[in-house]
């Protein structure tokens, strides 16, 4: 591994002294603070108030004093960093962990078995750091620690290569578009450049390209879709050029289109990628690109639906081919730039269509941050903050009825009473006992059971 992956000083786990007399080198790895076996966070300062001299390896009284006032280390334990899946994470450590040596090779992929399990290491940190809030465009890997949801999510993308990793430069690439556009794209080919082996580079490139395979390879003719044997369908629609290309200009997810496909696209699975699928994507995008009217009033379409849809499932596909086919009616703003920028203010037509909805269910299957962007009517920096490699559907919908977010409690309110801003039921929640869940960028939501009791919902 590089040099800049250890600190220069030294750290310890206090309560590890307990056990054994000896540091561990694994201490001094700069991504990782705490102890790969206990989770113990560590210290690189005197614990005991008076002192905080920085622990050397000068002057040392025994491998559990300090240095510099001999205080017995062993007094001083630290608090366990908490990870929401220790499975991941601990296969993480165990690729440089001495003591563990040759145990993580038996869940990596087989094309990674070879590689230097410190490179792989290596681009698990640059992964995780990509994953922060603050994770920087440059090309060196940072001073910062990634955090314990950073460190998971970036072990479950390795564990899952290459579709994993693919999965982590969308979710890395859509986040901080949305902060600030970038230049070019593969940060993470540049943020490990001549830190991991040319084999994992190339690897590492080609899973770049799995989102970006384009369908042409996949079809036959004209009139003949040619849908390649043990190919999930929905993957494949997700990587081809027509529907990133549909998906990005209209604000719908691919997941979207893909139910879309299911719910009015008749014949075999493999036309996702034939002509008759092909021609009811170029509906949507007629659609989508008529021209706008004078009026702006309603509610945004993604809240109206938010809102308004109370059955199980994803109710989009429906809704979208409902809107494309003249059965409910829309508003187009004048600054209408996408499908999702449509607005509802005749509502009684849409409260009925999806009153009686059965959204389709997508189950076990493994969703993108664009999708859970749509289902949740969320911004992309709080799902992607919320979002883990390998979230399933299921488990979107498990996050969704536990949770809400003041701006649909507003929407439900105005629905059935006239207008409420978000800002008036943030004020109420505030002052209520209602659970809150805190994610990034000062985004609150709150208890949905909790919530809907307080205000008769």
């Amino acid at each position: 591994m590089s040099p800049g992956m250890f600190i220069k000083g030294r750290r310890v786990a206090p309560g590890w002294f307990k056990e054994a007399l000896y540091s561990k080198a694994m201490w001094h790895l700069r991504p990782l603070m705490f102890d790969a076996h206990s989770h113990e966070r560590l210290v690189d300062r005197c614990p005991r108030v008076e002192c905080g001299a920085p622990l050397d390896f000068h002057h040392i009284h025994g491998v559990y004093r300090c240095g510099a006032c001999r205080e017995d280390l062993r007094d001083h334990p630290q608090s366990i960093e908490q990870f929401h899946d220790t499975g991941a994470v601990r296969f993480l450590t165990d690729l440089v962990d001495p003591e563990r040596k040759g145990l993580a090779a038996a869940a990596l992929h087989p094309d990674l078995k070879n590689e230097d399990p410190g490179d792989v290491f290596t681009l698990g940190i640059a992964i995780a750091e990509l994953f922060e809030k603050s994770g920087s465009r440059g090309t060196k890997l940072s001073p910062a620690t990634p955090t314990p949801r950073a460190l998971v999510a970036a072990a479950k993308a390795i564990l899952a290569w290459p579709q994993g990793v693919a999965d982590a430069i969308e979710q890395i690439e859509a986040t901080q578009r949305e902060k600030k556009p970038l230049n070019k794209d593969a940060v993470l080919l540049k943020r490990t450049k001549f830190l991991i082996s040319p084999s994992l580079s190339n690897g590492l490139r080609d899973a770049y390209q799995i989102k970006k395979i384009d369908a042409g390879s996949y079809t036959g003719g004209a009139q003949t879709a040619k849908f390649p044997a043990g190919h999930n369908p929905l993957e494949v629609a997700r990587n081809t050029k027509a529907i990133q290309k549909a998906a990005e200009r209209t604000g719908l997810s691919p997941l979207a289109f893909y139910g879309c496909f299911l719910a009015n696209t008749p014949g075999n699975v493999a036309d996702i990628v034939g002509p008759t699928f092909r021609s009811w994507i170029d509906r949507v995008l007629e659609f989508d690109g008529a021209e706008p009217e004078d009026a702006a009033g309603g509610m945004p379409l993604p809240n109206f639906v938010k809102a308004a849809f109370r059955g199980p499932g994803d109710p989009w596909p429906q809704v979208i081919g409902a809107i494309v086919d003249g059965k409910l009616p829309v508003q187009r703003p004048k600054r209408h730039k996408s499908f999702i920028g449509l607005r509802v203010s005749e509502t009684r037509p849409w409260l009925d269509y999806l009153s009686g909805l059965q959204g389709i269910s997508h189950g076990g299957l493994v969703i993108r941050l664009a999708d859970a962007r749509l289902l949740l009517n969320a911004s992309t920096i709080f799902v992607a903050n919320l979002f883990s490699i390998g979230m399933t559907f299921r488990e979107l919908e498990a996050f969704d009825a536990e949770y809400v977010k003041p701006q649909e409690l507003a929407d439900r309110l105005t629905l059935r009473s006239g207008f409420t801003s978000s800002q008036k039921v943030v004020k109420i929640l505030s002052a209520s006992a209602v659970r809150r869940f805190y994610n990034f960028e000062n985004s609150v939501w709150y208890s949905r059971s909790g919530a809907e009791k307080l205000f008769d919902l």
